[in-house]
């Protein structure tokens, strides 16, 4: 009795060994290529060895990340049967997604009958490369001006599949001056990720108006240790930016004297001069004076940087006494309207008749001394 006991005992305990016994071993042959870049492909050469009879109810399962896609196989998954005292070898073909980060992957290829099961690991070494790139969303950079600074936030994105280490940017533009420090470093940048740097520049002072792109390069390491340098660039635009002033202000009569007395006509010549970066347009000029009639309006069009030209304004003889204008230059750019006021002070003088006086009583004695030879001659 004790026998039968024990015989079972054994039977017992050597029943989950018989049950493995019957499950085949499966060995990983062949992995390659390793490593592997995201977007290609890897071939997986496993080998099956069955030491005991045929399995009708065998499932085979090959368990891997969500980016990885089974694209070829000459075996079945899913529920199978195998060969009973036989090797077969089963090779699959598995894509990278292209977005896969680089790493180590583990696979894993399972195998199962009833509840009994084998599982075979599967390494696969991804390498990808960082792709860095450069953007910025600010609002400013369509409004720059030559000879003027500007804060330029820069973000650079690693839209790659590898870290990047020792990140710097720094620009590259003999049109845009960095004012501080022309290289900022970033240091890590993982693959989807980003960071920002911020630069401050100067718009050179002969930099015309037109869009550029801002040129800027980008040093870093791959996974590898391989130092790489891209270029990258950023969209900018240097607008006209007039900017008038009253260069002179002329006031004369119509003879070209200084002076001027209430009975004289006379003209006043404003000399407008664009001191800016760009085309000044729509130039008007428009002057009030304190005097009866001392509203003109005199139209100039465009000027160039560092041109001028005058506006004209003739007045008919006002009154004497003191007399301010007040011209307003009116103009547009790419900026907007402008304008702006300068006031005038001039003094427009009573009529002087001493003159006249002078010549009428030299008049009266030429008159008398001749009246008076008549006089004698009739004699």
């Amino acid at each position: 009795m004790k026998h039968l006991l024990l015989v079972a005992c054994i039977v017992f305990l050597l029943l989950p060994t018989i049950g493995a016994a019957q499950i085949p071993s499966i060995t990983i042959e062949d992995v390659s290529p390793q490593p592997v870049e995201p977007g290609k492909n890897v071939t997986i050469v496993t080998k099956f060895v069955s030491k005991e009879q045929a399995i009708m109810d065998f499932t085979l399962d090959l368990v891997m990340p969500d980016s990885f896609t089974l694209i070829s196989k000459d075996g079945v998954l899913g529920e199978t049967s195998i060969c009973g005292f036989c090797t077969q070898q089963k090779t699959y073909i598995v894509a990278i997604g292209s977005s896969t980060i680089s790493g180590t992957y583990i696979l894993q290829l399972k195998g199962s009958s009833g509840t009994f099961s084998v599982t075979a690991p599967i390494t696969v070494q991804v390498t990808g490369n960082p792709n860095l790139l450069v953007a910025t969303d600010q609002d400013n950079l369509g409004k720059l001006v030559a000879g003027s600074p500007f804060s330029l936030d820069v973000v650079i994105t690693n839209i790659g599949t590898a870290v990047a280490s020792e990140v710097t940017v720094a620009p590259s533009s003999t049109n845009f001056i960095p004012l501080g420090g022309a290289t900022k470093s970033v240091g890590i940048i993982a693959p989807g990720k980003s960071k920002t740097v911020t630069f401050n520049l100067l718009v050179g002072e002969s930099v015309s108006p037109n869009a550029y792109s801002l040129p800027m390069n980008i040093s870093y390491v791959d996974d590898e240790g391989n130092a790489v340098s891209v270029l990258s660039s950023i969209g900018v635009l240097v607008i006209n930016a007039g900017q008038l002033s009253l260069q002179s202000m002329k006031i004369a009569t119509q003879l070209g004297s200084p002076s001027i007395s209430a009975a004289d006509s006379f003209t006043m010549i404003a000399r407008i001069e664009n001191v800016g970066h760009g085309t000044a347009d729509f130039i008007t000029t428009e002057i009030h004076c304190s005097f009866d009639g001392g509203s003109k309006k005199s139209y100039l069009g465009s000027l160039d940087e560092g041109e001028d030209a005058p506006a004209v304004f003739d007045f008919l003889p006002a009154q004497a006494g003191d007399h301010s204008c007040d011209l307003t230059v009116s103009y547009a750019d790419d900026l907007g309207e402008h304008s702006f006021t300068e006031s005038i002070m001039f003094t427009i003088s009573p009529v002087d008749y001493t003159g006249v006086f002078v010549l009428i009583v030299i008049i009266l004695v030429i008159a008398y001394y001749l009246y008076q030879r008549r006089q004698k001659g009739k004699k």
